[in-house]
Parts: structure tokens; C-alpha cells; sequence
């Protein structure tokens, strides 16, 4: 089974660090362009290309020196580097900053989708090189009724809301089309890859 996901934090990612009954220590912070962030107590951290899981346990080990058994917990806020791509009948096109895990619902409602033209039956999620990419289609319809789930987005992952109207189509291909191979820069025309699953 291919792994999930996991995110590495990079330098100007923006991170909330909370310890459990010590309100006095929760805080947003910023790791710095050394790849490295400042915490009460324990000082300089580094922390570059870590997951949030041993990020966490970084802190909590300094900790340990002057708490006793502290429990750390460490969220990514904002990314200064991971990206998605939101392309289609929504108002804001164009990438959205990532933050660990970020859904599908999440990114349309920052995007602000047209739920007038937007054919929400059929939004889909391309994922991977555009050489050789994956297209997950998501029913939001179903996913609001609970009949199928929300998806997890990955940094990199474009989102494409097609039209409602056949009549829109032209336009579709030239708006959304069009910017998607620029993204990769040397993308081979022809038909997505369907899967039937996605990772969180």
C-alpha cells in the first residue's frame, strides 16, 4: 500500500505550537530562513524538513528538562512554499497557500465556487506529474450528504471545478486547460488517469 502523505516543515512555514495546560506557552511561530524557530523555554530549534509529528517531540523533549511530562502539539498554519492550484468556476483561481490537511470543501469555500455555474457532481482533484497524472472526481453533492468523503489535498494538487453547461465548454478548455499543462511545463495531451481512492 503506498504511504500516506506527510508534510516537512520548511523555512517562513508558520506553525502553532500548544503544551497541554500551559496556555502561558501556546503560540503561533514562524520558522526562520535557517530553518530554525524560537520557543520559550527550550530556545533555537532545528526544525527544517521535520514532520510535525517529530517537530512535536523535538519540543517535548527540551521540555522535559523544566515540565514534567509536557504533551506537545504542533499544527501547520500556513506553508510558505506548498501550493494548490484551484482552477475553474470559482472566484479566486489561482494557488491557495497549503496547510496540513487541507480538504477539498476547505480550499472551494476559500475559493469562493460558483454555485451557480459550477457542476459540483463532477469536481476533480489532479494529482501528480502532468505527464503522467491521476484525476480524482469528487461528488460535493454526496460528500455534503455524507454519502462519500471529503478529499485530503496534497501541496501541488490542482483542483478543477468544470462548468455546469455544455455550452461552456469552449471556455473551459481554454481557461482551465491551457493553465494546467503551463503549470508542469511540458505536459503530454490526452485523457486523465481515473482512480478510485484517495490517501488523507
Amino acid at each position: 500500500m503506498k504511504p500516506h502523505y506527510t508534510y516537512t516543515v520548511g523555512a517562513d512555514d508558520l506553525l502553532r505550537i500548544e503544551v497541554w495546560k500551559e496556555p502561558d506557552l501556546n503560540r503561533e511561530v514562524r520558522i526562520g530562513p535557517d530553518g530554525r524557530l524560537q520557543f520559550p523555554l527550550v530556545g533555537n530549534l532545528l526544525v527544517q524538513d521535520r514532520t510535525l509529528k517529530q517537530v512535536a517531540e523535538l519540543v517535548y523533549e527540551k521540555l522535559r528538562d523544566v515540565l514534567t511530562e509536557p504533551f506537545v502539539t504542533v499544527t501547520l498554519l500556513q506553508s510558505s512554499f506548498a501550493r494548490v492550484h484551484v482552477l475553474g468556476e470559482v472566484a479566486d483561481q489561482g494557488p491557495q497557500p497549503f496547510h496540513d490537511r487541507m480538504t477539498l470543501v476547505e480550499v472551494l469555500a476559500v475559493a469562493d465556487i460558483d454555485w451557480i455555474t459550477a457542476k459540483t457532481e463532477v469536481v476533480g482533484v489532479v494529482r501528480g506529474s502532468l505527464d503522467d497524472p491521476i484525476l480524482i472526481e469528487v461528488n460535493l453533492e454526496d460528500v455534503f450528504v455524507g454519502v462519500e468523503k471529503d478529499v485530503f489535498l496534497r501541496p501541488g494538487d490542482i483542483v478543477v471545478v468544470p462548468p455546469k453547461y455544455v455550452t461552456r465548454f469552449d471556455r473551459f478548455v481554454t481557461q482551465l486547460l491551457a493553465p494546467v499543462r503551463a503549470l508542469s511545463g511540458a505536459a503530454r495531451d490526452g485523457a486523465f488517469v481515473a482512480t478510485g481512492g484517495v490517501s488523507p
